[in-house]
């Protein structure tokens, strides 16, 4: 098997227990393939023989270079981190040690279930076999698989400008339905729809005003959740719907910017919005948002929260 089946081999497997599509990623697969490796090296923390005892993200960065034959820069480090190995932790398919604050030796090991799992599915005849072993371990720890059986969850249907848009099922595309139809007409004068991307790698709507803005909807991945505009204001709102991971952060700000805003023409402000669920949700993500976002929540759908830096 080439590393480029087992690298998407691994993203499949990722995708079929609901793991977050914005954060399944090559990058991603690459920690979870460097964690599963159990050939002795050295130069590892203290004590383990193999990436799959523990790994720093060091060891990760230099199974990607020199397993792989990825390039992979060392100030990536952070990248690493915050886009692959959090959202595994936040859905606790890895553990995390550490023993102090920044501690240089802090490792990473696979859930040990999921890694069982994984391995079975890695060397499955077919994907439909593979597909079959992560329903059930999806199923047995409490996950939401990506595609629920038939009739299980209905669709999220929505009223976008003056048609209805049909999303798939899943809580972060009720999130999304919510941005649509409380937090738009709430809090933005004279809102339009610009686009909707939904959380099933598609892009659900687009609206020609968004060309006429200079605005590039290209790859859906890069894509925030929901673009709104407000003709009275000539504002543009970029809305992130955040249920498992992925608030606006500063990488996700720079990310947004170099591709979306890369053709921007002149005369619009813009702001960023990050929407949550509930408190709890939001109590999870608190210390990625970056400054200047301002936080939604549909639960409490009355009020915005605020990070504003003075200077």
């Amino acid at each position: 098997m080439t590393i480029y089946t087992v690298l998407q081999r691994i993203q499949q497997f990722l995708q079929a227990i609901g793991f977050p599509d914005r954060r399944n990623t090559r990058q991603t697969a690459v920690c979870i393939y460097a964690l599963l490796d159990t050939r002795p090296r050295p130069s590892l923390v203290m004590g383990k023989q193999c990436l799959n005892d523990g790994a720093r993200i060091h060891d990760i960065l230099e199974f990607a270079r020199q397993d792989l034959g990825i390039q992979v820069a060392e100030n990536t480090r952070e990248t690493y981190r915050k886009h692959s190995l959090k959202p595994l932790l936040d859905h606790f398919l890895v553990t995390r040690h550490s023993t102090a604050v920044n501690d240089p030796n802090t490792y990473y090991v696979l859930n040990r279930s999921f890694e069982e799992a994984l391995r079975q599915a890695l060397g499955g005849p077919d994907e439909e076999a593979r597909n079959a072993i992560a329903s059930r371990w999806a199923k047995a720890f409490g996950k939401e698989p990506s595609v629920p059986a038939p009739g299980a969850i209905s669709a999220v249907t929505v009223k976008v400008n003056d048609q209805m848009v049909t999303l798939s099922p899943g809580r972060h595309n009720q999130l999304i339905h919510d941005i649509i139809q409380e937090f738009a007409p709430g809090f933005i004068d004279q809102p339009r729809v610009l686009c909707v991307s939904d959380a099933a790698h598609k892009l659900r709507y687009v609206d020609e005003q968004a060309e006429e803005l200079g605005l590039v909807i290209g790859e859906h991945g890069k894509l925030p959740d929901v673009l709104l505009y407000s003709t009275s204001r000539n504002i543009v709102y970029v809305v992130e719907a955040v249920t498992s991971a992925g608030p606006i952060d500063e990488a996700r700000i720079a990310d947004i910017e170099q591709t979306l805003l890369a053709g921007r023409k002149a005369g619009f402000g813009l702001e960023y919005f990050t929407a949550f669920p509930d408190r709890a949700t939001f109590r999870r993500f608190v210390e990625d948002i970056a400054w200047g976002m301002q936080v939604w929540l549909a639960a409490e759908p009355f009020g915005l929260i605020l990070f504003r830096r003075y200077h």
